[in-house]
């Protein structure tokens, strides 16, 4: 990394992530004579500003430490040390591919499973069988746009994923697919869930309502009794516990059956402009304990559902969570502008966890003309309206917002240089 000084080159390196193409963007490089050594810029470094958008956080089910997230733009990141720091794993070089689904296979840590889309547009399955160090695509997925993906609790060798066109089934951990053709089967899926004491029971949340079979796929029926007919089930969690019990989120509330999704109640205690819950899960350990990721804010229950408290900033969009069975009291979140942030009391208080991340798109960069490590930074979000402004002080190592500026609103492009 270079020390910036005056009459010297300037160089700064502003990595971000992007819709549209590569990982990196040189921001701002000022030369003075004589011209510059290309060979003094070989080595590049990941400078932030940190944070960012993040679709999903996984734990590795063996290793309580070892995290991995997506961004909307083909990339995976990882940590191996419970989120402190991160590191590129791999770009999938897929302008503009969102990486909704993510996570380790539950037998073998060196086994991942990446899936996406493009909105309604061709996404892509991807699976990796050595830790994320080469990525293999579905040929029989290339042209499926994907919203969900799911992995059989009792046999982990059957993955489904859900799209557009319907529900597709691999018996083989994703080596080979193909879809569960029938004249009842659901189509534009947004959330799956195998029973765990069968195979053959399969929940599909889609555009319109949520969808069961209890023949491996052969016949679908659509289980409404209870739900709002114009409701898109954006998540589906099934109790371990209690495989009857399923809790479903979708845009016209938070939704709980007790009898298999025969009959269903709304869930009260949520504020109806917070129900676009995009992530719902029941604990994996703490009986009663119920997270719910939404549009505005991270709410969670200790009661089954009687009452919710908000535990963050309502500004926050929520897009996943994830909490490891032998760390009950860590609780991750993936959100939009801000990165993933961390909990150590159970869904209580969050803060940023984003050192060495960065899935910002950096507009501009601009040095003050009279502090030579002062710096200025324009982004926008890329998955929201608005942007962010951010000054350094010491030469791009760390990075601070502006305050009092509303980042979902105000689109900053650029700096007038004579007024710094």
């Amino acid at each position: 990394m270079f020390n910036l000084r005056k009459n010297s080159f300037w160089v700064l390196l502003v990595a971000f992530s992007i819709l549209m193409n590569s990982t990196a963007f040189a921001g701002a490089v000022r030369a003075a004579d004589p011209p510059a050594d290309p060979d003094k810029f070989d080595d590049w470094s990941v400078m932030g500003p940190d944070g960012g958008d993040v679709r999903v956080i996984a734990i590795d089910p063996r290793d309580k430490n070892r995290l991995y997230i997506s961004t909307l733009d083909g990339q995976i990141h990882t940590s191996a040390d419970g989120g402190k720091t991160w590191s590129l794993l791999v770009n999938l070089n897929k302008p503009q591919l969102i990486l909704d689904q993510l996570f380790v296979d539950s037998r073998d840590s060196k086994i991942i499973y990446a899936s996406g889309h493009r909105h309604k547009a061709p996404g892509g399955f991807f699976r990796s069988t050595d830790g994320g160090l080469t990525w293999k695509e579905s040929k029989e997925l290339k042209d499926e746009s994907i919203h969900a993906m799911t992995q059989s609790p009792t046999d982990p060798n059957i993955i489904t994923v859900g799209t557009t066109h319907g529900v597709w089934i691999s018996r083989n951990s994703g080596e080979d697919w193909e879809m569960l053709k029938s004249n009842t089967a659901p189509v534009n899926i947004d959330s799956l869930a195998i029973d765990p004491r069968s195979n053959s029971t399969m929940y599909a949340g889609t555009w319109w309502r949520a969808y069961k079979t209890t023949d491996s796929g052969k016949s679908w029926r659509l289980i409404k009794d209870g739900m709002i007919d114009d409701s898109d089930v954006f998540a589906i969690t099934i109790n371990p516990r209690n495989p009857e019990n399923i809790i479903a989120s979708a845009c016209s509330g938070i939704y709980e059956s007790q009898n298999g999704g025969e009959k269903w109640s709304k869930i009260q205690g949520i504020p109806s402009q917070s129900r676009r819950t995009r992530d719902i899960l029941q604990h994996p350990t703490v009986p009663g304990t119920v997270y719910a990721g939404t549009t505005e804010g991270f709410w969670m229950t200790t009661n089954g559902g009687k009452s919710w408290a908000l535990t963050t900033q309502r500004n926050l969009e929520i897009n996943s969570i994830a909490v490891h069975p032998s760390e009950p009291n860590r609780v991750f979140i993936g959100t939009n502008n801000y990165g993933v942030m961390v909990s150590n009391d159970g869904g209580r208080n969050f803060a940023p966890t984003n050192d060495r991340f960065s899935s910002r798109f950096t507009y501009s960069i601009t040095a003050d003309n009279k502090s030579s490590d002062r710096l200025y930074a324009t982004t926008q979000n890329t998955a929201t309206g608005g942007g962010f402004f951010f000054t350094s002080l010491d030469g791009g190592r760390t990075w601070q917002p502006a305050k009092n500026l509303d980042s979902g609103r105000i689109v900053p492009f650029a700096l007038d240089r004579k007024s710094v």
